[in-house]
């Protein structure tokens, strides 16, 4: 049965890859307990339809029609949670770096770069703590064979991503998120890494292998982190935002981390409460993205998409002791050429 249904497909192209999933018929349901209504919005309805995704909480102002459906005046979201305690500044020097997806010993120019992020942390000297959001260990293929020659090379990601954390938390204090494409479990949330695969780094008390989404705090200083899946999977199935708009959305309006989640991001079944609910406002929140930096400081937080390292050789700099807590980009790109 399995060859009839292969010969029809024999010949014929692959259907292309989406990056969106929005159609000009996409249309908004009201959805709770009781049922289901479709909404009608007059003015720049189709704008806000393709900005929406499922699974977002929110009230409805409107009036309904005899076909059932609301012609909506007013959405109401949940809006920004209250500030778990005001910003306390630390004290300068403080600085926060960030960095996602460095994929360590992906190639020689990826190599390169990482060890310049070494080099310059050593410098510093002001540098507090250092959070790398995701995608440390570098992907590898399943080795096609049980030799040991085979073995060893599927390995060799994670051997080389311990060593340069190993290095890197013999300078500073070092978490590590799990993230997409980690030896880790798939599903959000995603717990730390397991300690022996960082044999060498985990001997270290400023190494800790640490959970995604993550929350932590830095003198008076809370924070939230998030290795990128949620605002990746907003993205697909939404039109005219940017990842650092998704941020603001996502933690200021729709006050949920995930809400696409189980819909079309995977996590797990919990049945008696919903971890990405926020219930309170951290004061930088800063998530990995595939694209360029890009920051804002809106209603007393800091949003920071932070870039893909492995792609860009940027990593960002988040100033601990400014009442803004600004941030910036530096980068380690490594011209390969004549290399």
């Amino acid at each position: 049965m399995l060859d009839e249904f292969q010969g029809e497909f024999e010949g014929k192209d692959a259907p292309a890859k989406l990056d969106c999933f929005v159609s000009p018929d996409d249309s908004l349901i009201l959805e709770d307990e009781s049922g289901r209504a479709a909404l009608t919005i007059a003015d720049q309805g189709a704008d806000l339809v393709a900005r929406l995704v499922t699974g977002i909480v929110v009230a409805v102002v409107g009036t309904l029609t005899d076909a059932g459906a609301i012609n909506v005046s007013r959405i109401v979201f949940p809006g920004v949670a209250p500030l778990a305690a005001p910003l306390k500044p630390l004290t300068p020097p403080a600085k926060l770096i960030v960095a996602s997806n460095l994929r360590v010993g992906k190639s020689k120019g990826n190599v390169l770069a990482a060890n310049a992020l070494l080099d310059w942390i050593a410098d510093r000297g002001a540098i507090c703590r250092v959070v790398l959001c995701g995608g440390t260990v570098a992907s590898a293929q399943a080795p096609a064979d049980r030799s040991a020659k085979a073995q060893e090379h599927a390995v060799e990601p994670i051997r080389a991503a311990d060593a340069f954390v190993a290095e890197l938390a013999s300078l500073v204090h070092v978490d590590v998120m799990a993230g997409p494409g980690d030896p880790c479990n798939e599903s959000l949330p995603q717990q730390a890494m397991l300690p022996f695969l960082f044999a060498r780094a985990s001997r270290l008390s400023t190494f800790q292998s640490v959970c995604n989404p993550y929350l932590f705090s830095l003198g008076g200083v809370r924070a939230l982190a998030h290795s990128g899946q949620a605002v990746a999977d907003v993205l697909l199935y939404s039109q005219g935002l940017e990842p650092i708009d998704v941020l603001r959305e996502s933690l200021l309006a729709w006050r949920h981390l995930a809400p696409t989640a189980p819909d079309t991001l995977s996590c797990y079944p919990f049945n008696d409460r919903d971890p990405f609910v926020v219930e309170e406002t951290p004061h930088v929140y800063f998530c990995a993205t595939s694209q360029g930096f890009a920051t804002q400081f809106e209603q007393g937080v800091r949003l920071i998409a932070v870039p893909d390292f492995a792609r860009t050789g940027d990593v960002v700099e988040i100033d601990l002791a400014s009442p803004t807590l600004e941030a910036r980009v530096v980068s380690f790109r490594v011209d390969m050429e004549g290399v």
